[in-house]
């Protein structure tokens, strides 16, 4: 295929996704987001930290410089001008949409045991496009490691493939470099070297019939970037196995077994069904793995039969790149998380591309793949109409901050704000640091209490939280049976102590926060010295203490 006509696919792939995600380039920074440009602001160089993790510290976090080095540069190019951030997430979405038709177009050159049509390659490629999972890794600029990380890690299997293919050396080098790329962009590439040896593997049974040792050699060389890589994140984090939320590797089987069936789930009911499925599972964890695994194991095995070689290839290839993610869990209550399924979703949407083209008609494969296309951009687009619905909650909390700002307040206290609207992130993190970014004078003293709450695109202006106070401090109550309030279930600061009442261990929520304010605190509110702000009916607003309610 020649270059011209490549460049033409990828550029169309490029104008879908801007067409798909539009409203994004009218969206604002949310959440973590701010964290990102706060340390890009404090750094001031696009150069990233390598002796540090992605926020400038040494203890524990994601070490991604890769991704860091992107955010910088945009920050020093643009600033706090968001619409420059999504455009570059959306070319890079549509770029990938791209890889991922050539990756089907390169493996069929390689393979061409595993025949499929013509058409898969291409159908492949819109899936990834329009997939409805992927509306969270895309429209939100601090998912940009996962799109990242995806574009070098195709980058490598493909020039890795064409290495195999044409036996060019250079070709292999540019593999391994872009390995080393994917791995500072997102840790979460690391399973490339497993998707390498797997590969590695089916080239040497399927061309040579059998498998030596030597020519697996250049295959073991991923692993060894993999473990310079993984040592520089030691260096910078402390860390070798843990996760930007465990500063260690704690073994949970039953909630790493829900991870790992909860990616079938999401792919195959299109993250329409995780709520139910989740709820399901923990009311029946081993009966849910038993019937969950065995058909999985099986279908596996059986799709690696020769004349099923791309579709089990592909199988494998989705659940290695399913592992490194199994100690981070999934949101039970919303679409929150669904960036995790960026990276492997590209196999198995490889996968429902060589099942459609199997199927026994034109006809009908013509009908089926457009329902499909149908059905994903018909559920995509709420997805991202909430990512617009969040961002634009998020822009108006920073401005009506400045609405509450007086002179005699020398404390702020954020408390309850929305951390996702429709699964779309909000303020679970870093209002501080956009405050900071975003006024010139911003008061000195402000503090985020991490306890906030999950709310739906219909219900984010109403009223959805009751508050009441006495000589301890506050009360904050959802309507019954609403688990809205979400944190850990406990937590003490130098300024309070909240509780979450009624805790539903399952999903980490409850439908009622109790406050215990320290004395300091509890002085400064009735002297008027501080404010307590909460989110209330689609705005910033003052919770008012009274220590004797009538």
């Amino acid at each position: 295929m020649s270059r011209a006509r490549l460049s033409v696919y990828c550029f169309s792939f490029v104008i879908g996704s801007f067409i798909l995600f539009q409203s994004s380039l009218s969206s604002g920074f949310v959440s973590d987001d701010w964290h990102w440009l706060w340390v890009a602001h404090e750094r001031r160089s696009a150069l990233p930290d390598l002796s540090a993790n992605i926020i400038g510290e040494r203890t524990g976090g994601s070490y991604n410089p890769v991704s860091s080095l992107m955010v910088n540069s945009l920050f020093q190019a643009f600033g706090l001008r968001p619409r420059p951030f999504h455009a570059a997430s959306i070319v890079l979405h549509g770029v990938n949409a791209f890889l991922v038709y050539l990756l089907a177009v390169r493996w069929r050159k390689l393979f061409p045991g595993a025949a499929y049509g013509r058409a898969a390659p291409f159908v492949a490629g819109v899936l990834f496009l329009i997939w409805p999972t992927h509306v969270e890794a895309v429209a939100w600029m601090a998912s940009v490691p996962h799109v990242l990380a995806t574009f070098f890690f195709l980058f490598s299997v493909i020039f890795y493939l064409q290495w195999r293919g044409e036996g060019r050396w250079s070709y292999f080098v540019i593999s391994l470099i872009s390995a080393l790329l994917a791995f500072g962009s997102k840790e979460i590439a690391l399973s490339l070297p497993i998707v390498i040896l797997i590969l590695e593997a089916l080239y040497q049974l399927t061309s040579r019939k059998r498998l030596a040792a030597r020519p697996f050699v250049p295959a073991f060389c991923f692993f060894a970037i993999a473990l310079i890589f993984v040592i520089m994140r030691w260096q910078a984090t402390g860390l070798w196995l843990g996760t930007y939320a465990d500063q260690g590797l704690i073994i949970r089987v039953q909630t790493w077994a829900h991870t790992f069936l909860t990616f079938f789930e999401e792919m195959l009911t299109l993250g329409t069904m995780r709520q139910a499925w989740s709820a399901f599972y923990f009311d029946e964890p081993r009966v849910t793995i038993l019937i969950s695994v065995i058909p999985i194991a099986v279908l596996v095995l059986f799709t690696l039969r020769r004349n099923l070689l791309g579709i089990g290839a592909f199988l494998l290839f989705f659940v290695a790149t399913i592992l490194p993610y199994i100690p981070l869990g999934f949101n039970r209550l919303s679409a929150e998380g669904e960036r995790y399924t960026y990276l492997p979703s590209v196999f198995f949407i490889l996968v429902v591309s060589l099942v459609l083209a199997r199927l026994p008609k034109p006809f009908v494969r013509f009908a089926v793949s457009g329902a499909l296309v149908a059905v994903c951009i018909f559920l995509a687009a709420p997805k991202i109409d909430s990512w617009h619905i969040a961002s634009a909650a998020a822009q108006d909390i920073v401005a009506d901050f400045q609405d509450h700002v007086s002179p005699s307040v020398m404390r702020y206290v954020f408390v309850l704000l929305p951390d996702t609207i429709g699964g779309a992130h909000v303020f679970r993190n870093n209002i501080v640091e956009a405050i900071r970014l975003t006024s010139a004078d911003a008061p000195r003293d402000m503090v985020q209490i991490p306890v906030y709450l999950q709310m739906d695109a219909s219900q984010y202006r109403d009223e959805v939280v009751r508050w009441r106070s006495d000589d301890r401090g506050y009360f904050a109550e959802t309507a019954p049976g609403m688990l809205m309030i979400t944190g850990v279930d406990r937590a003490e600061t130098g300024l309070l102590t909240y509780e979450l009442w009624g805790y539903d261990y399952d999903v980490f929520s409850s439908d009622m926060v109790r406050i215990l304010l320290s004395e300091e605190l509890r002085q400064e509110l009735i002297a008027g010295t501080a404010k307590m702000l909460t989110w209330d009916r689609g705005a910033l607003r003052e919770v008012p203490y009274d220590p004797e309610p009538s």
